[in-house]
């Protein structure tokens, strides 16, 4: 439900104030994009890349100027 893959039956979906049942796919995909962090089971790593690059990747495509940092200190939290 925090996602906003699924609706609810009933009821309402809040965000950072953003209530959710409110937006479109687009709406909720940008708020997923800004808030919401997945953790799969199958680990969904590019084989090419080394950890940090898989790390840095979504970093990367929100351009976000420090994705090397911020995935380094992210694996060092889970060393």
């Amino acid at each position: 439900m925090l996602a906003g893959l699924d609706s609810p039956s009933t009821g309402r979906v809040f965000i950072a104030g953003t209530d959710l049942t409110e937006l479109d796919e687009d709406g909720r995909a940008a708020i997923r994009g800004r808030h919401v962090g997945f953790v799969f089971q199958s680990f969904h790593l590019i084989p090419s890349l080394t950890a940090i690059e898989n790390v840095m990747l979504p970093l990367e495509l929100v351009n976000r100027a420090d994705a090397r940092a911020t995935a380094a200190e992210a694996l060092q939290q889970v060393a």
